[in-house]
């Protein structure tokens, strides 16, 4: 509530930085996903910057593909477009989109169909 709603207090780096590091070890856990996956969509949405909103990221897009829970693929693609459409990370952009191109090889069907949605989705964002 206080990264999406509070307009007035603005996180410091060090508030951000654990509010990820918890972000990062929720995302992991089914139980507290959703919390984790909430705190990054306002993290995302207040367009906040640290190293480490990067390298947490980098566990969301596997999770897009490695979760067996359709929701938590869902709800992982659809942060990581709004990451990769509104972060411009450059050279992370190809460095992804080989990732989950890569990914239609992938040895499960939920993950193969998760990284052509994926495309579909970031290619739709980038075309408009």
């Amino acid at each position: 509530v206080l990264v999406r709603n509070v307009k007035y207090y603005t996180l410091d780096e060090d508030q951000l930085k654990t509010l990820l590091l918890y972000a990062e070890e929720d995302c992991q856990n089914d139980e507290r996903q959703a919390n984790s996956f909430s705190l990054l969509k306002a993290i995302l949405e207040a367009k906040l910057v640290s190293n480490e909103l990067h390298e947490v990221m980098e566990k969301v897009s596997k999770i897009c593909i490695l979760s067996e829970s359709a929701r938590s693929r869902d709800e992982a693609r659809g942060i990581f477009v709004n990451y990769l459409t509104n972060y411009s990370p450059g050279k992370r952009m190809d460095k992804y989109i080989q990732f989950f191109v890569s990914q239609l090889n992938y040895e499960l069907q939920h993950g193969r169909e998760s990284s052509l949605k994926f495309l579909g989705m970031i290619i739709s964002k980038l075309i408009v």
